[in-house]
């Protein structure tokens, strides 16, 4: 017996290749300086609307994070200020199945008591009756999920489950598990089940999703722009939104809500530009390389010492034009390309020098012609008197 267990071992984790965790139906990383807020999964690029704002402050995590966004309330924003996810057919019909929310929200207040309109605020939500993502009066972040034809059934985990410390970021995940031995809503904070309404109650096997959401995009920041008494307009950070369609184990949550990563595609890393050239050329050296695929931007850097190059320009793309120059000093550069929030390697270094402009000696006056210098005229007969003797010499021969 011992021996047969010894070799179940051996087959099975050895030289065995387990499949990956299903990675997100859709991910947006919300790094963009403006709209769209970009899908990296497929293609449901998501739409600012109002005054949404990039913001440079994010959680901490273990892969590169370069920004959020910030959404206000009216009476701040002038007008509902949202994100509206893009569609497609897995997102039109995540919600009819298991599926689960990640996403990092940073409070900058509590929303008001009800009959305001903003009593929750919208985290990740489909208009309507707030399916998805929200934060309560209380501060408890609710995961809410809604079944039969007339949207009469409504389960839910979270609420009550407050406070929170208003400008910490908290990840906060909701589960749909409709596995037949469970069929309940869950609600995870910083990868932890609150201490109580962590989960909802049993889902009846006769009763499925309100089929009005599959014609719903999910939102940031919001539930209803149209307004009414469920607008859930939020005032705070959101970071990081993942969709999955199936329900995330408590183990995957605790990745996530630890800066990690659950089934995301390979990134490869940025490469160094390449075939880069310096050339120079009167008063100024022009550098110039090949575009790095995926890259947003470029580093140029300089210095009058082989290997001292330090942060001199940030440019588009190539050429970068240097007039900034000495024509008898030589200039080393290096590139590298900015990709996402990341940078890649340093290229190769080259060199080059400008090229001295050529001195005004005299000016020819106003009406000449040319308008432009050249030698005094002393200089130019002597130079025809060498030429002439030189003629001279030559013809004796």
């Amino acid at each position: 017996m011992g021996r047969i267990r010894v070799g179940l071992f051996c087959l099975l984790g050895v030289g065995m290749a387990f499949p990956q965790a299903a990675g997100p139906i859709g991910y947006w990383k919300l790094d963009e300086t403006a709209s769209p807020a970009v899908d990296a999964i497929a293609d449901a690029d998501g739409t600012w609307n109002g005054a949404v704002q990039a913001s440079s402050d994010h959680p901490t995590t273990s892969f590169a994070n370069c920004g959020s966004i910030r959404v206000r309330p009216v009476a701040t924003a002038g007008d509902v200020n949202y994100v509206s996810l893009g569609r497609n057919a897995a997102l039109d019909a995540s919600q009819n199945g298991s599926f689960t929310i990640s996403a990092w929200f940073k409070a900058n207040s509590l929303p008001p008591a009800a009959p305001d309109p903003d009593n929750q605020y919208g985290i990740v939500l489909k208009t309507g009756l707030h399916e998805g993502l929200s934060l309560d009066g209380s501060g408890g972040f609710v995961m809410g999920h809604w079944t039969g034809t007339d949207g009469a059934h409504y389960y839910a985990a979270g609420y009550g489950t407050g406070p929170i410390t208003l400008g910490q970021w908290y990840h906060v995940a909701g589960v749909v598990n409709l596995d037949p031995a469970v069929r309940k809503v869950f609600v995870y904070r910083d990868g932890q089940a609150p201490g109580f309404n962590a989960e909802s109650a049993p889902i009846p096997a006769d009763q499925n999703a309100n089929a009005f959401y599959a014609n719903q995009p999910w939102l940031l920041g919001i539930n209803d722009p149209g307004g009414g008494g469920a607008r859930y307009q939020a005032d705070g950070w959101i970071d990081d939104v993942r969709i999955y369609d199936r329900a995330l184990t408590l183990t995957e949550i605790q990745t996530l809500a630890s800066g990690g990563t659950v089934g995301d595609p390979a990134v490869p890393a940025a490469t160094a530009p390449t075939n880069v050239q310096a050339q120079g050329a009167i008063g100024q050296i022009t550098v110039s390389w090949d575009a790095v695929t995926g890259a947003t931007g470029y580093n140029v850097k300089r210095s009058t010492s082989s290997g001292a190059e330090t942060q001199f320009a940030v440019v588009p793309a190539s050429p970068f034009v240097d007039t900034n120059v000495n024509p008898f000093d030589t200039f080393f550069y290096k590139v590298n390309a900015i990709v996402g929030c990341t940078t890649s390697p340093d290229s190769v270094e080259v060199f080059a020098q400008s090229i001295a402009p050529v001195p005004r000696t005299e000016k020819l006056g106003k009406r000449h012609m040319c308008g432009c210098s050249t030698a005094e005229a002393s200089l130019v007969a002597a130079a025809a008197m060498v030429l002439l003797l030189l003629t001279a010499v030559f013809a004796r021969r």
